[in-house]
């Protein structure tokens, strides 16, 4: 009831006239009415605009659906004449709908929908999905839908700019309130996907994350700008009172600034709230056999001798072709060791990085997906870091340009090549000629196509399983039958 508490609370805008603490207090005194920033210590005259959301940053496993699902169904409590009033104040430019959007990753549709029919009761929410070919086309069909469901996908691929969007239900209405779930995925701010997101208008906003910082401080500051929080919306203001301090090494001051805000708008909860059973590792070591034993050897041997050639090479690029190639030997070791025999069926050929700028363009986007599948890539002009989620979930064919990566491994973002495609520029890698050069996809799925991948290991059914594989088999075999693990 704590989360439920919180939310219903944060929905009623600021806390004016209860003895809640917010980020803005209203003072009277005898020179007039006033509003001070608690965080900040500003003043203005002027009463900020309003604000109905927050964060929900609960670790996993305290339930953060469960949570938000009960915000969704409070709305169906013919009591809570508070919502309805907030949403007649809120009517703005576009049609305003006592509909709930969530936005998910794909994988989560599934449980989302299983959590909405086990604990709504029946005739309570009506919940359907905007995703694929299961898509909203007018407003009025939304009348009697409670919760919509969509991903961050179909989101970004429906937002073309700031000024193409009427055709979109989504971005042609103003919803009741947007609850994005997995939070995190947006944010970089300077992609393509946290744009899209943060142009859905609506009366109230929430993100749920359990890691709402998880590198710098930046990656909350887009937070504040999807839920709107005056005056945080503006990424550049949330540098100067908080950020700004952290950065001139005033820790403290930063650190006190950063709870009082984060004491207003964001819950999270310690994972002792609620009393689960103790986490127990067991590390069980797997001996290969000797076949993948002789197959790793093979593989770990390439690999030295690949790094062997980049620390004698003197040429840069050359370096950053082998470089590339020792990142696939590495990967290829993993993948032996969960793979065994299996290993030489989904992976045939071995990526060979050519040095003419022709060839370039043919293997640049498995040189690409070696790179990310490796960590995070960052952009070599505006310096905004290419996540693996967002990758998963952000589709390049509806950007204004696809991005670039040179054979140097210089990467430039589409939004960064639609720029200076605008201002007349071409993209240099800095090395003189300069580096052949390709678009790539980051769309690209990187996980193997199962439909493909069943045959051809059927066909390789005279290879056994591979070790881990087998001893894990046993082990599940060996247990109970009603046995939980």
């Amino acid at each position: 009831m704590k989360a439920l508490t919180f939310l219903l609370r944060r929905e009623n805008g600021w806390a004016f006239d209860t003895n809640q603490l917010d980020i803005w207090e209203r003072v009277d005194n005898d020179q007039g009415r006033f509003f001070v920033n608690r965080i900040s210590s500003n003043h203005q005259e002027e009463e900020p605009p309003q604000f109905y959301g927050g964060i929900i940053a609960d670790p996993m496993g305290l339930g953060k659906t469960l949570t938000m699902i009960a915000l969704a169904a409070s709305d169906l409590d013919s009591s809570r004449n508070a919502t309805e009033d907030v949403m007649k104040r809120e009517m703005g430019d576009k049609p305003c709908i006592a509909t709930t959007l969530i936005i998910i990753p794909p994988p989560l549709l599934g449980t989302w929908e299983e959590q909405l029919s086990e604990h709504v009761v029946a005739g309570g929410l009506k919940w359907q999905r905007h995703y694929g070919k299961t898509r909203f086309t007018s407003r009025y069909e939304l009348d009697d839908v409670n919760v919509v469901l969509t991903t961050y996908h179909t989101v970004s691929a429906e937002w073309k700019n700031e000024r193409e969007t009427e055709n979109s239900i989504l971005f042609s209405v103003r919803w009741k309130r947007i609850i994005l779930d997995e939070a995190h995925f947006i944010r970089n701010g300077k992609s393509r996907m946290a744009h899209a997101i943060c142009a859905l208008d609506s009366i109230a906003r929430w993100a749920v994350t359990g890691t709402p910082i998880q590198n710098r401080l930046g990656d909350l500051a887009t937070l504040l700008k999807f839920i709107r929080v005056y005056p945080y919306t503006d990424p550049r203001l949330f540098d100067t009172d908080i950020a700004h301090f952290w950065k001139s090494g005033q820790d403290e001051e930063a650190a006190k600034r950063l709870q009082r805000l984060s004491a207003c708008i964001l819950l999270r909860r310690p994972k002792t709230t609620i009393n689960l059973p103790p986490r127990k590792d067991l590390r069980c070591p797997i001996d290969f056999s000797r076949e993948e034993r002789e197959l790793y050897a093979e593989i770990r041997e390439q690999t030295i001798t690949r790094i062997d050639e980049a620390l004698q090479s003197s040429s840069e690029t050359s370096r950053a072709s082998v470089y590339v190639n020792v990142l696939q030997q590495i990967e290829s070791l993993r993948l032996v060791c969960n793979l065994g025999l299996h290993y030489h069926v989904r992976h045939q050929k071995s990526l060979d990085v050519p040095s003419e700028a022709s060839d370039w363009t043919v293997v640049a986007q498995q040189a690409f997906n070696v790179q990310r599948g490796m960590g995070s890539i960052v952009c070599a002009q505006c310096s905004s870091t290419l996540e693996l989620t967002e990758t998963l979930l952000d589709d390049s064919s509806t950007a204004y340009q696809n991005p670039t990566f040179s054979r140097c491994l210089k990467f430039v973002c589409g939004d960064c090549m639609h720029r200076m495609s605008k201002a007349g520029r071409k993209m240099g890698c800095g090395h003189r000629p300069a580096c052949p050069t390709a678009s790539v996809s980051i769309s690209t799925n990187i996980f193997e196509d199962v439909s493909d991948v069943v045959p051809r290991l059927m066909r390789a059914s005279s290879v056994g399983l591979p070790s881990k594989i087998e001893a894990l088999v046993i082990d599940i075999k060996s247990l109970p039958p009603d046995t939980k693990w």
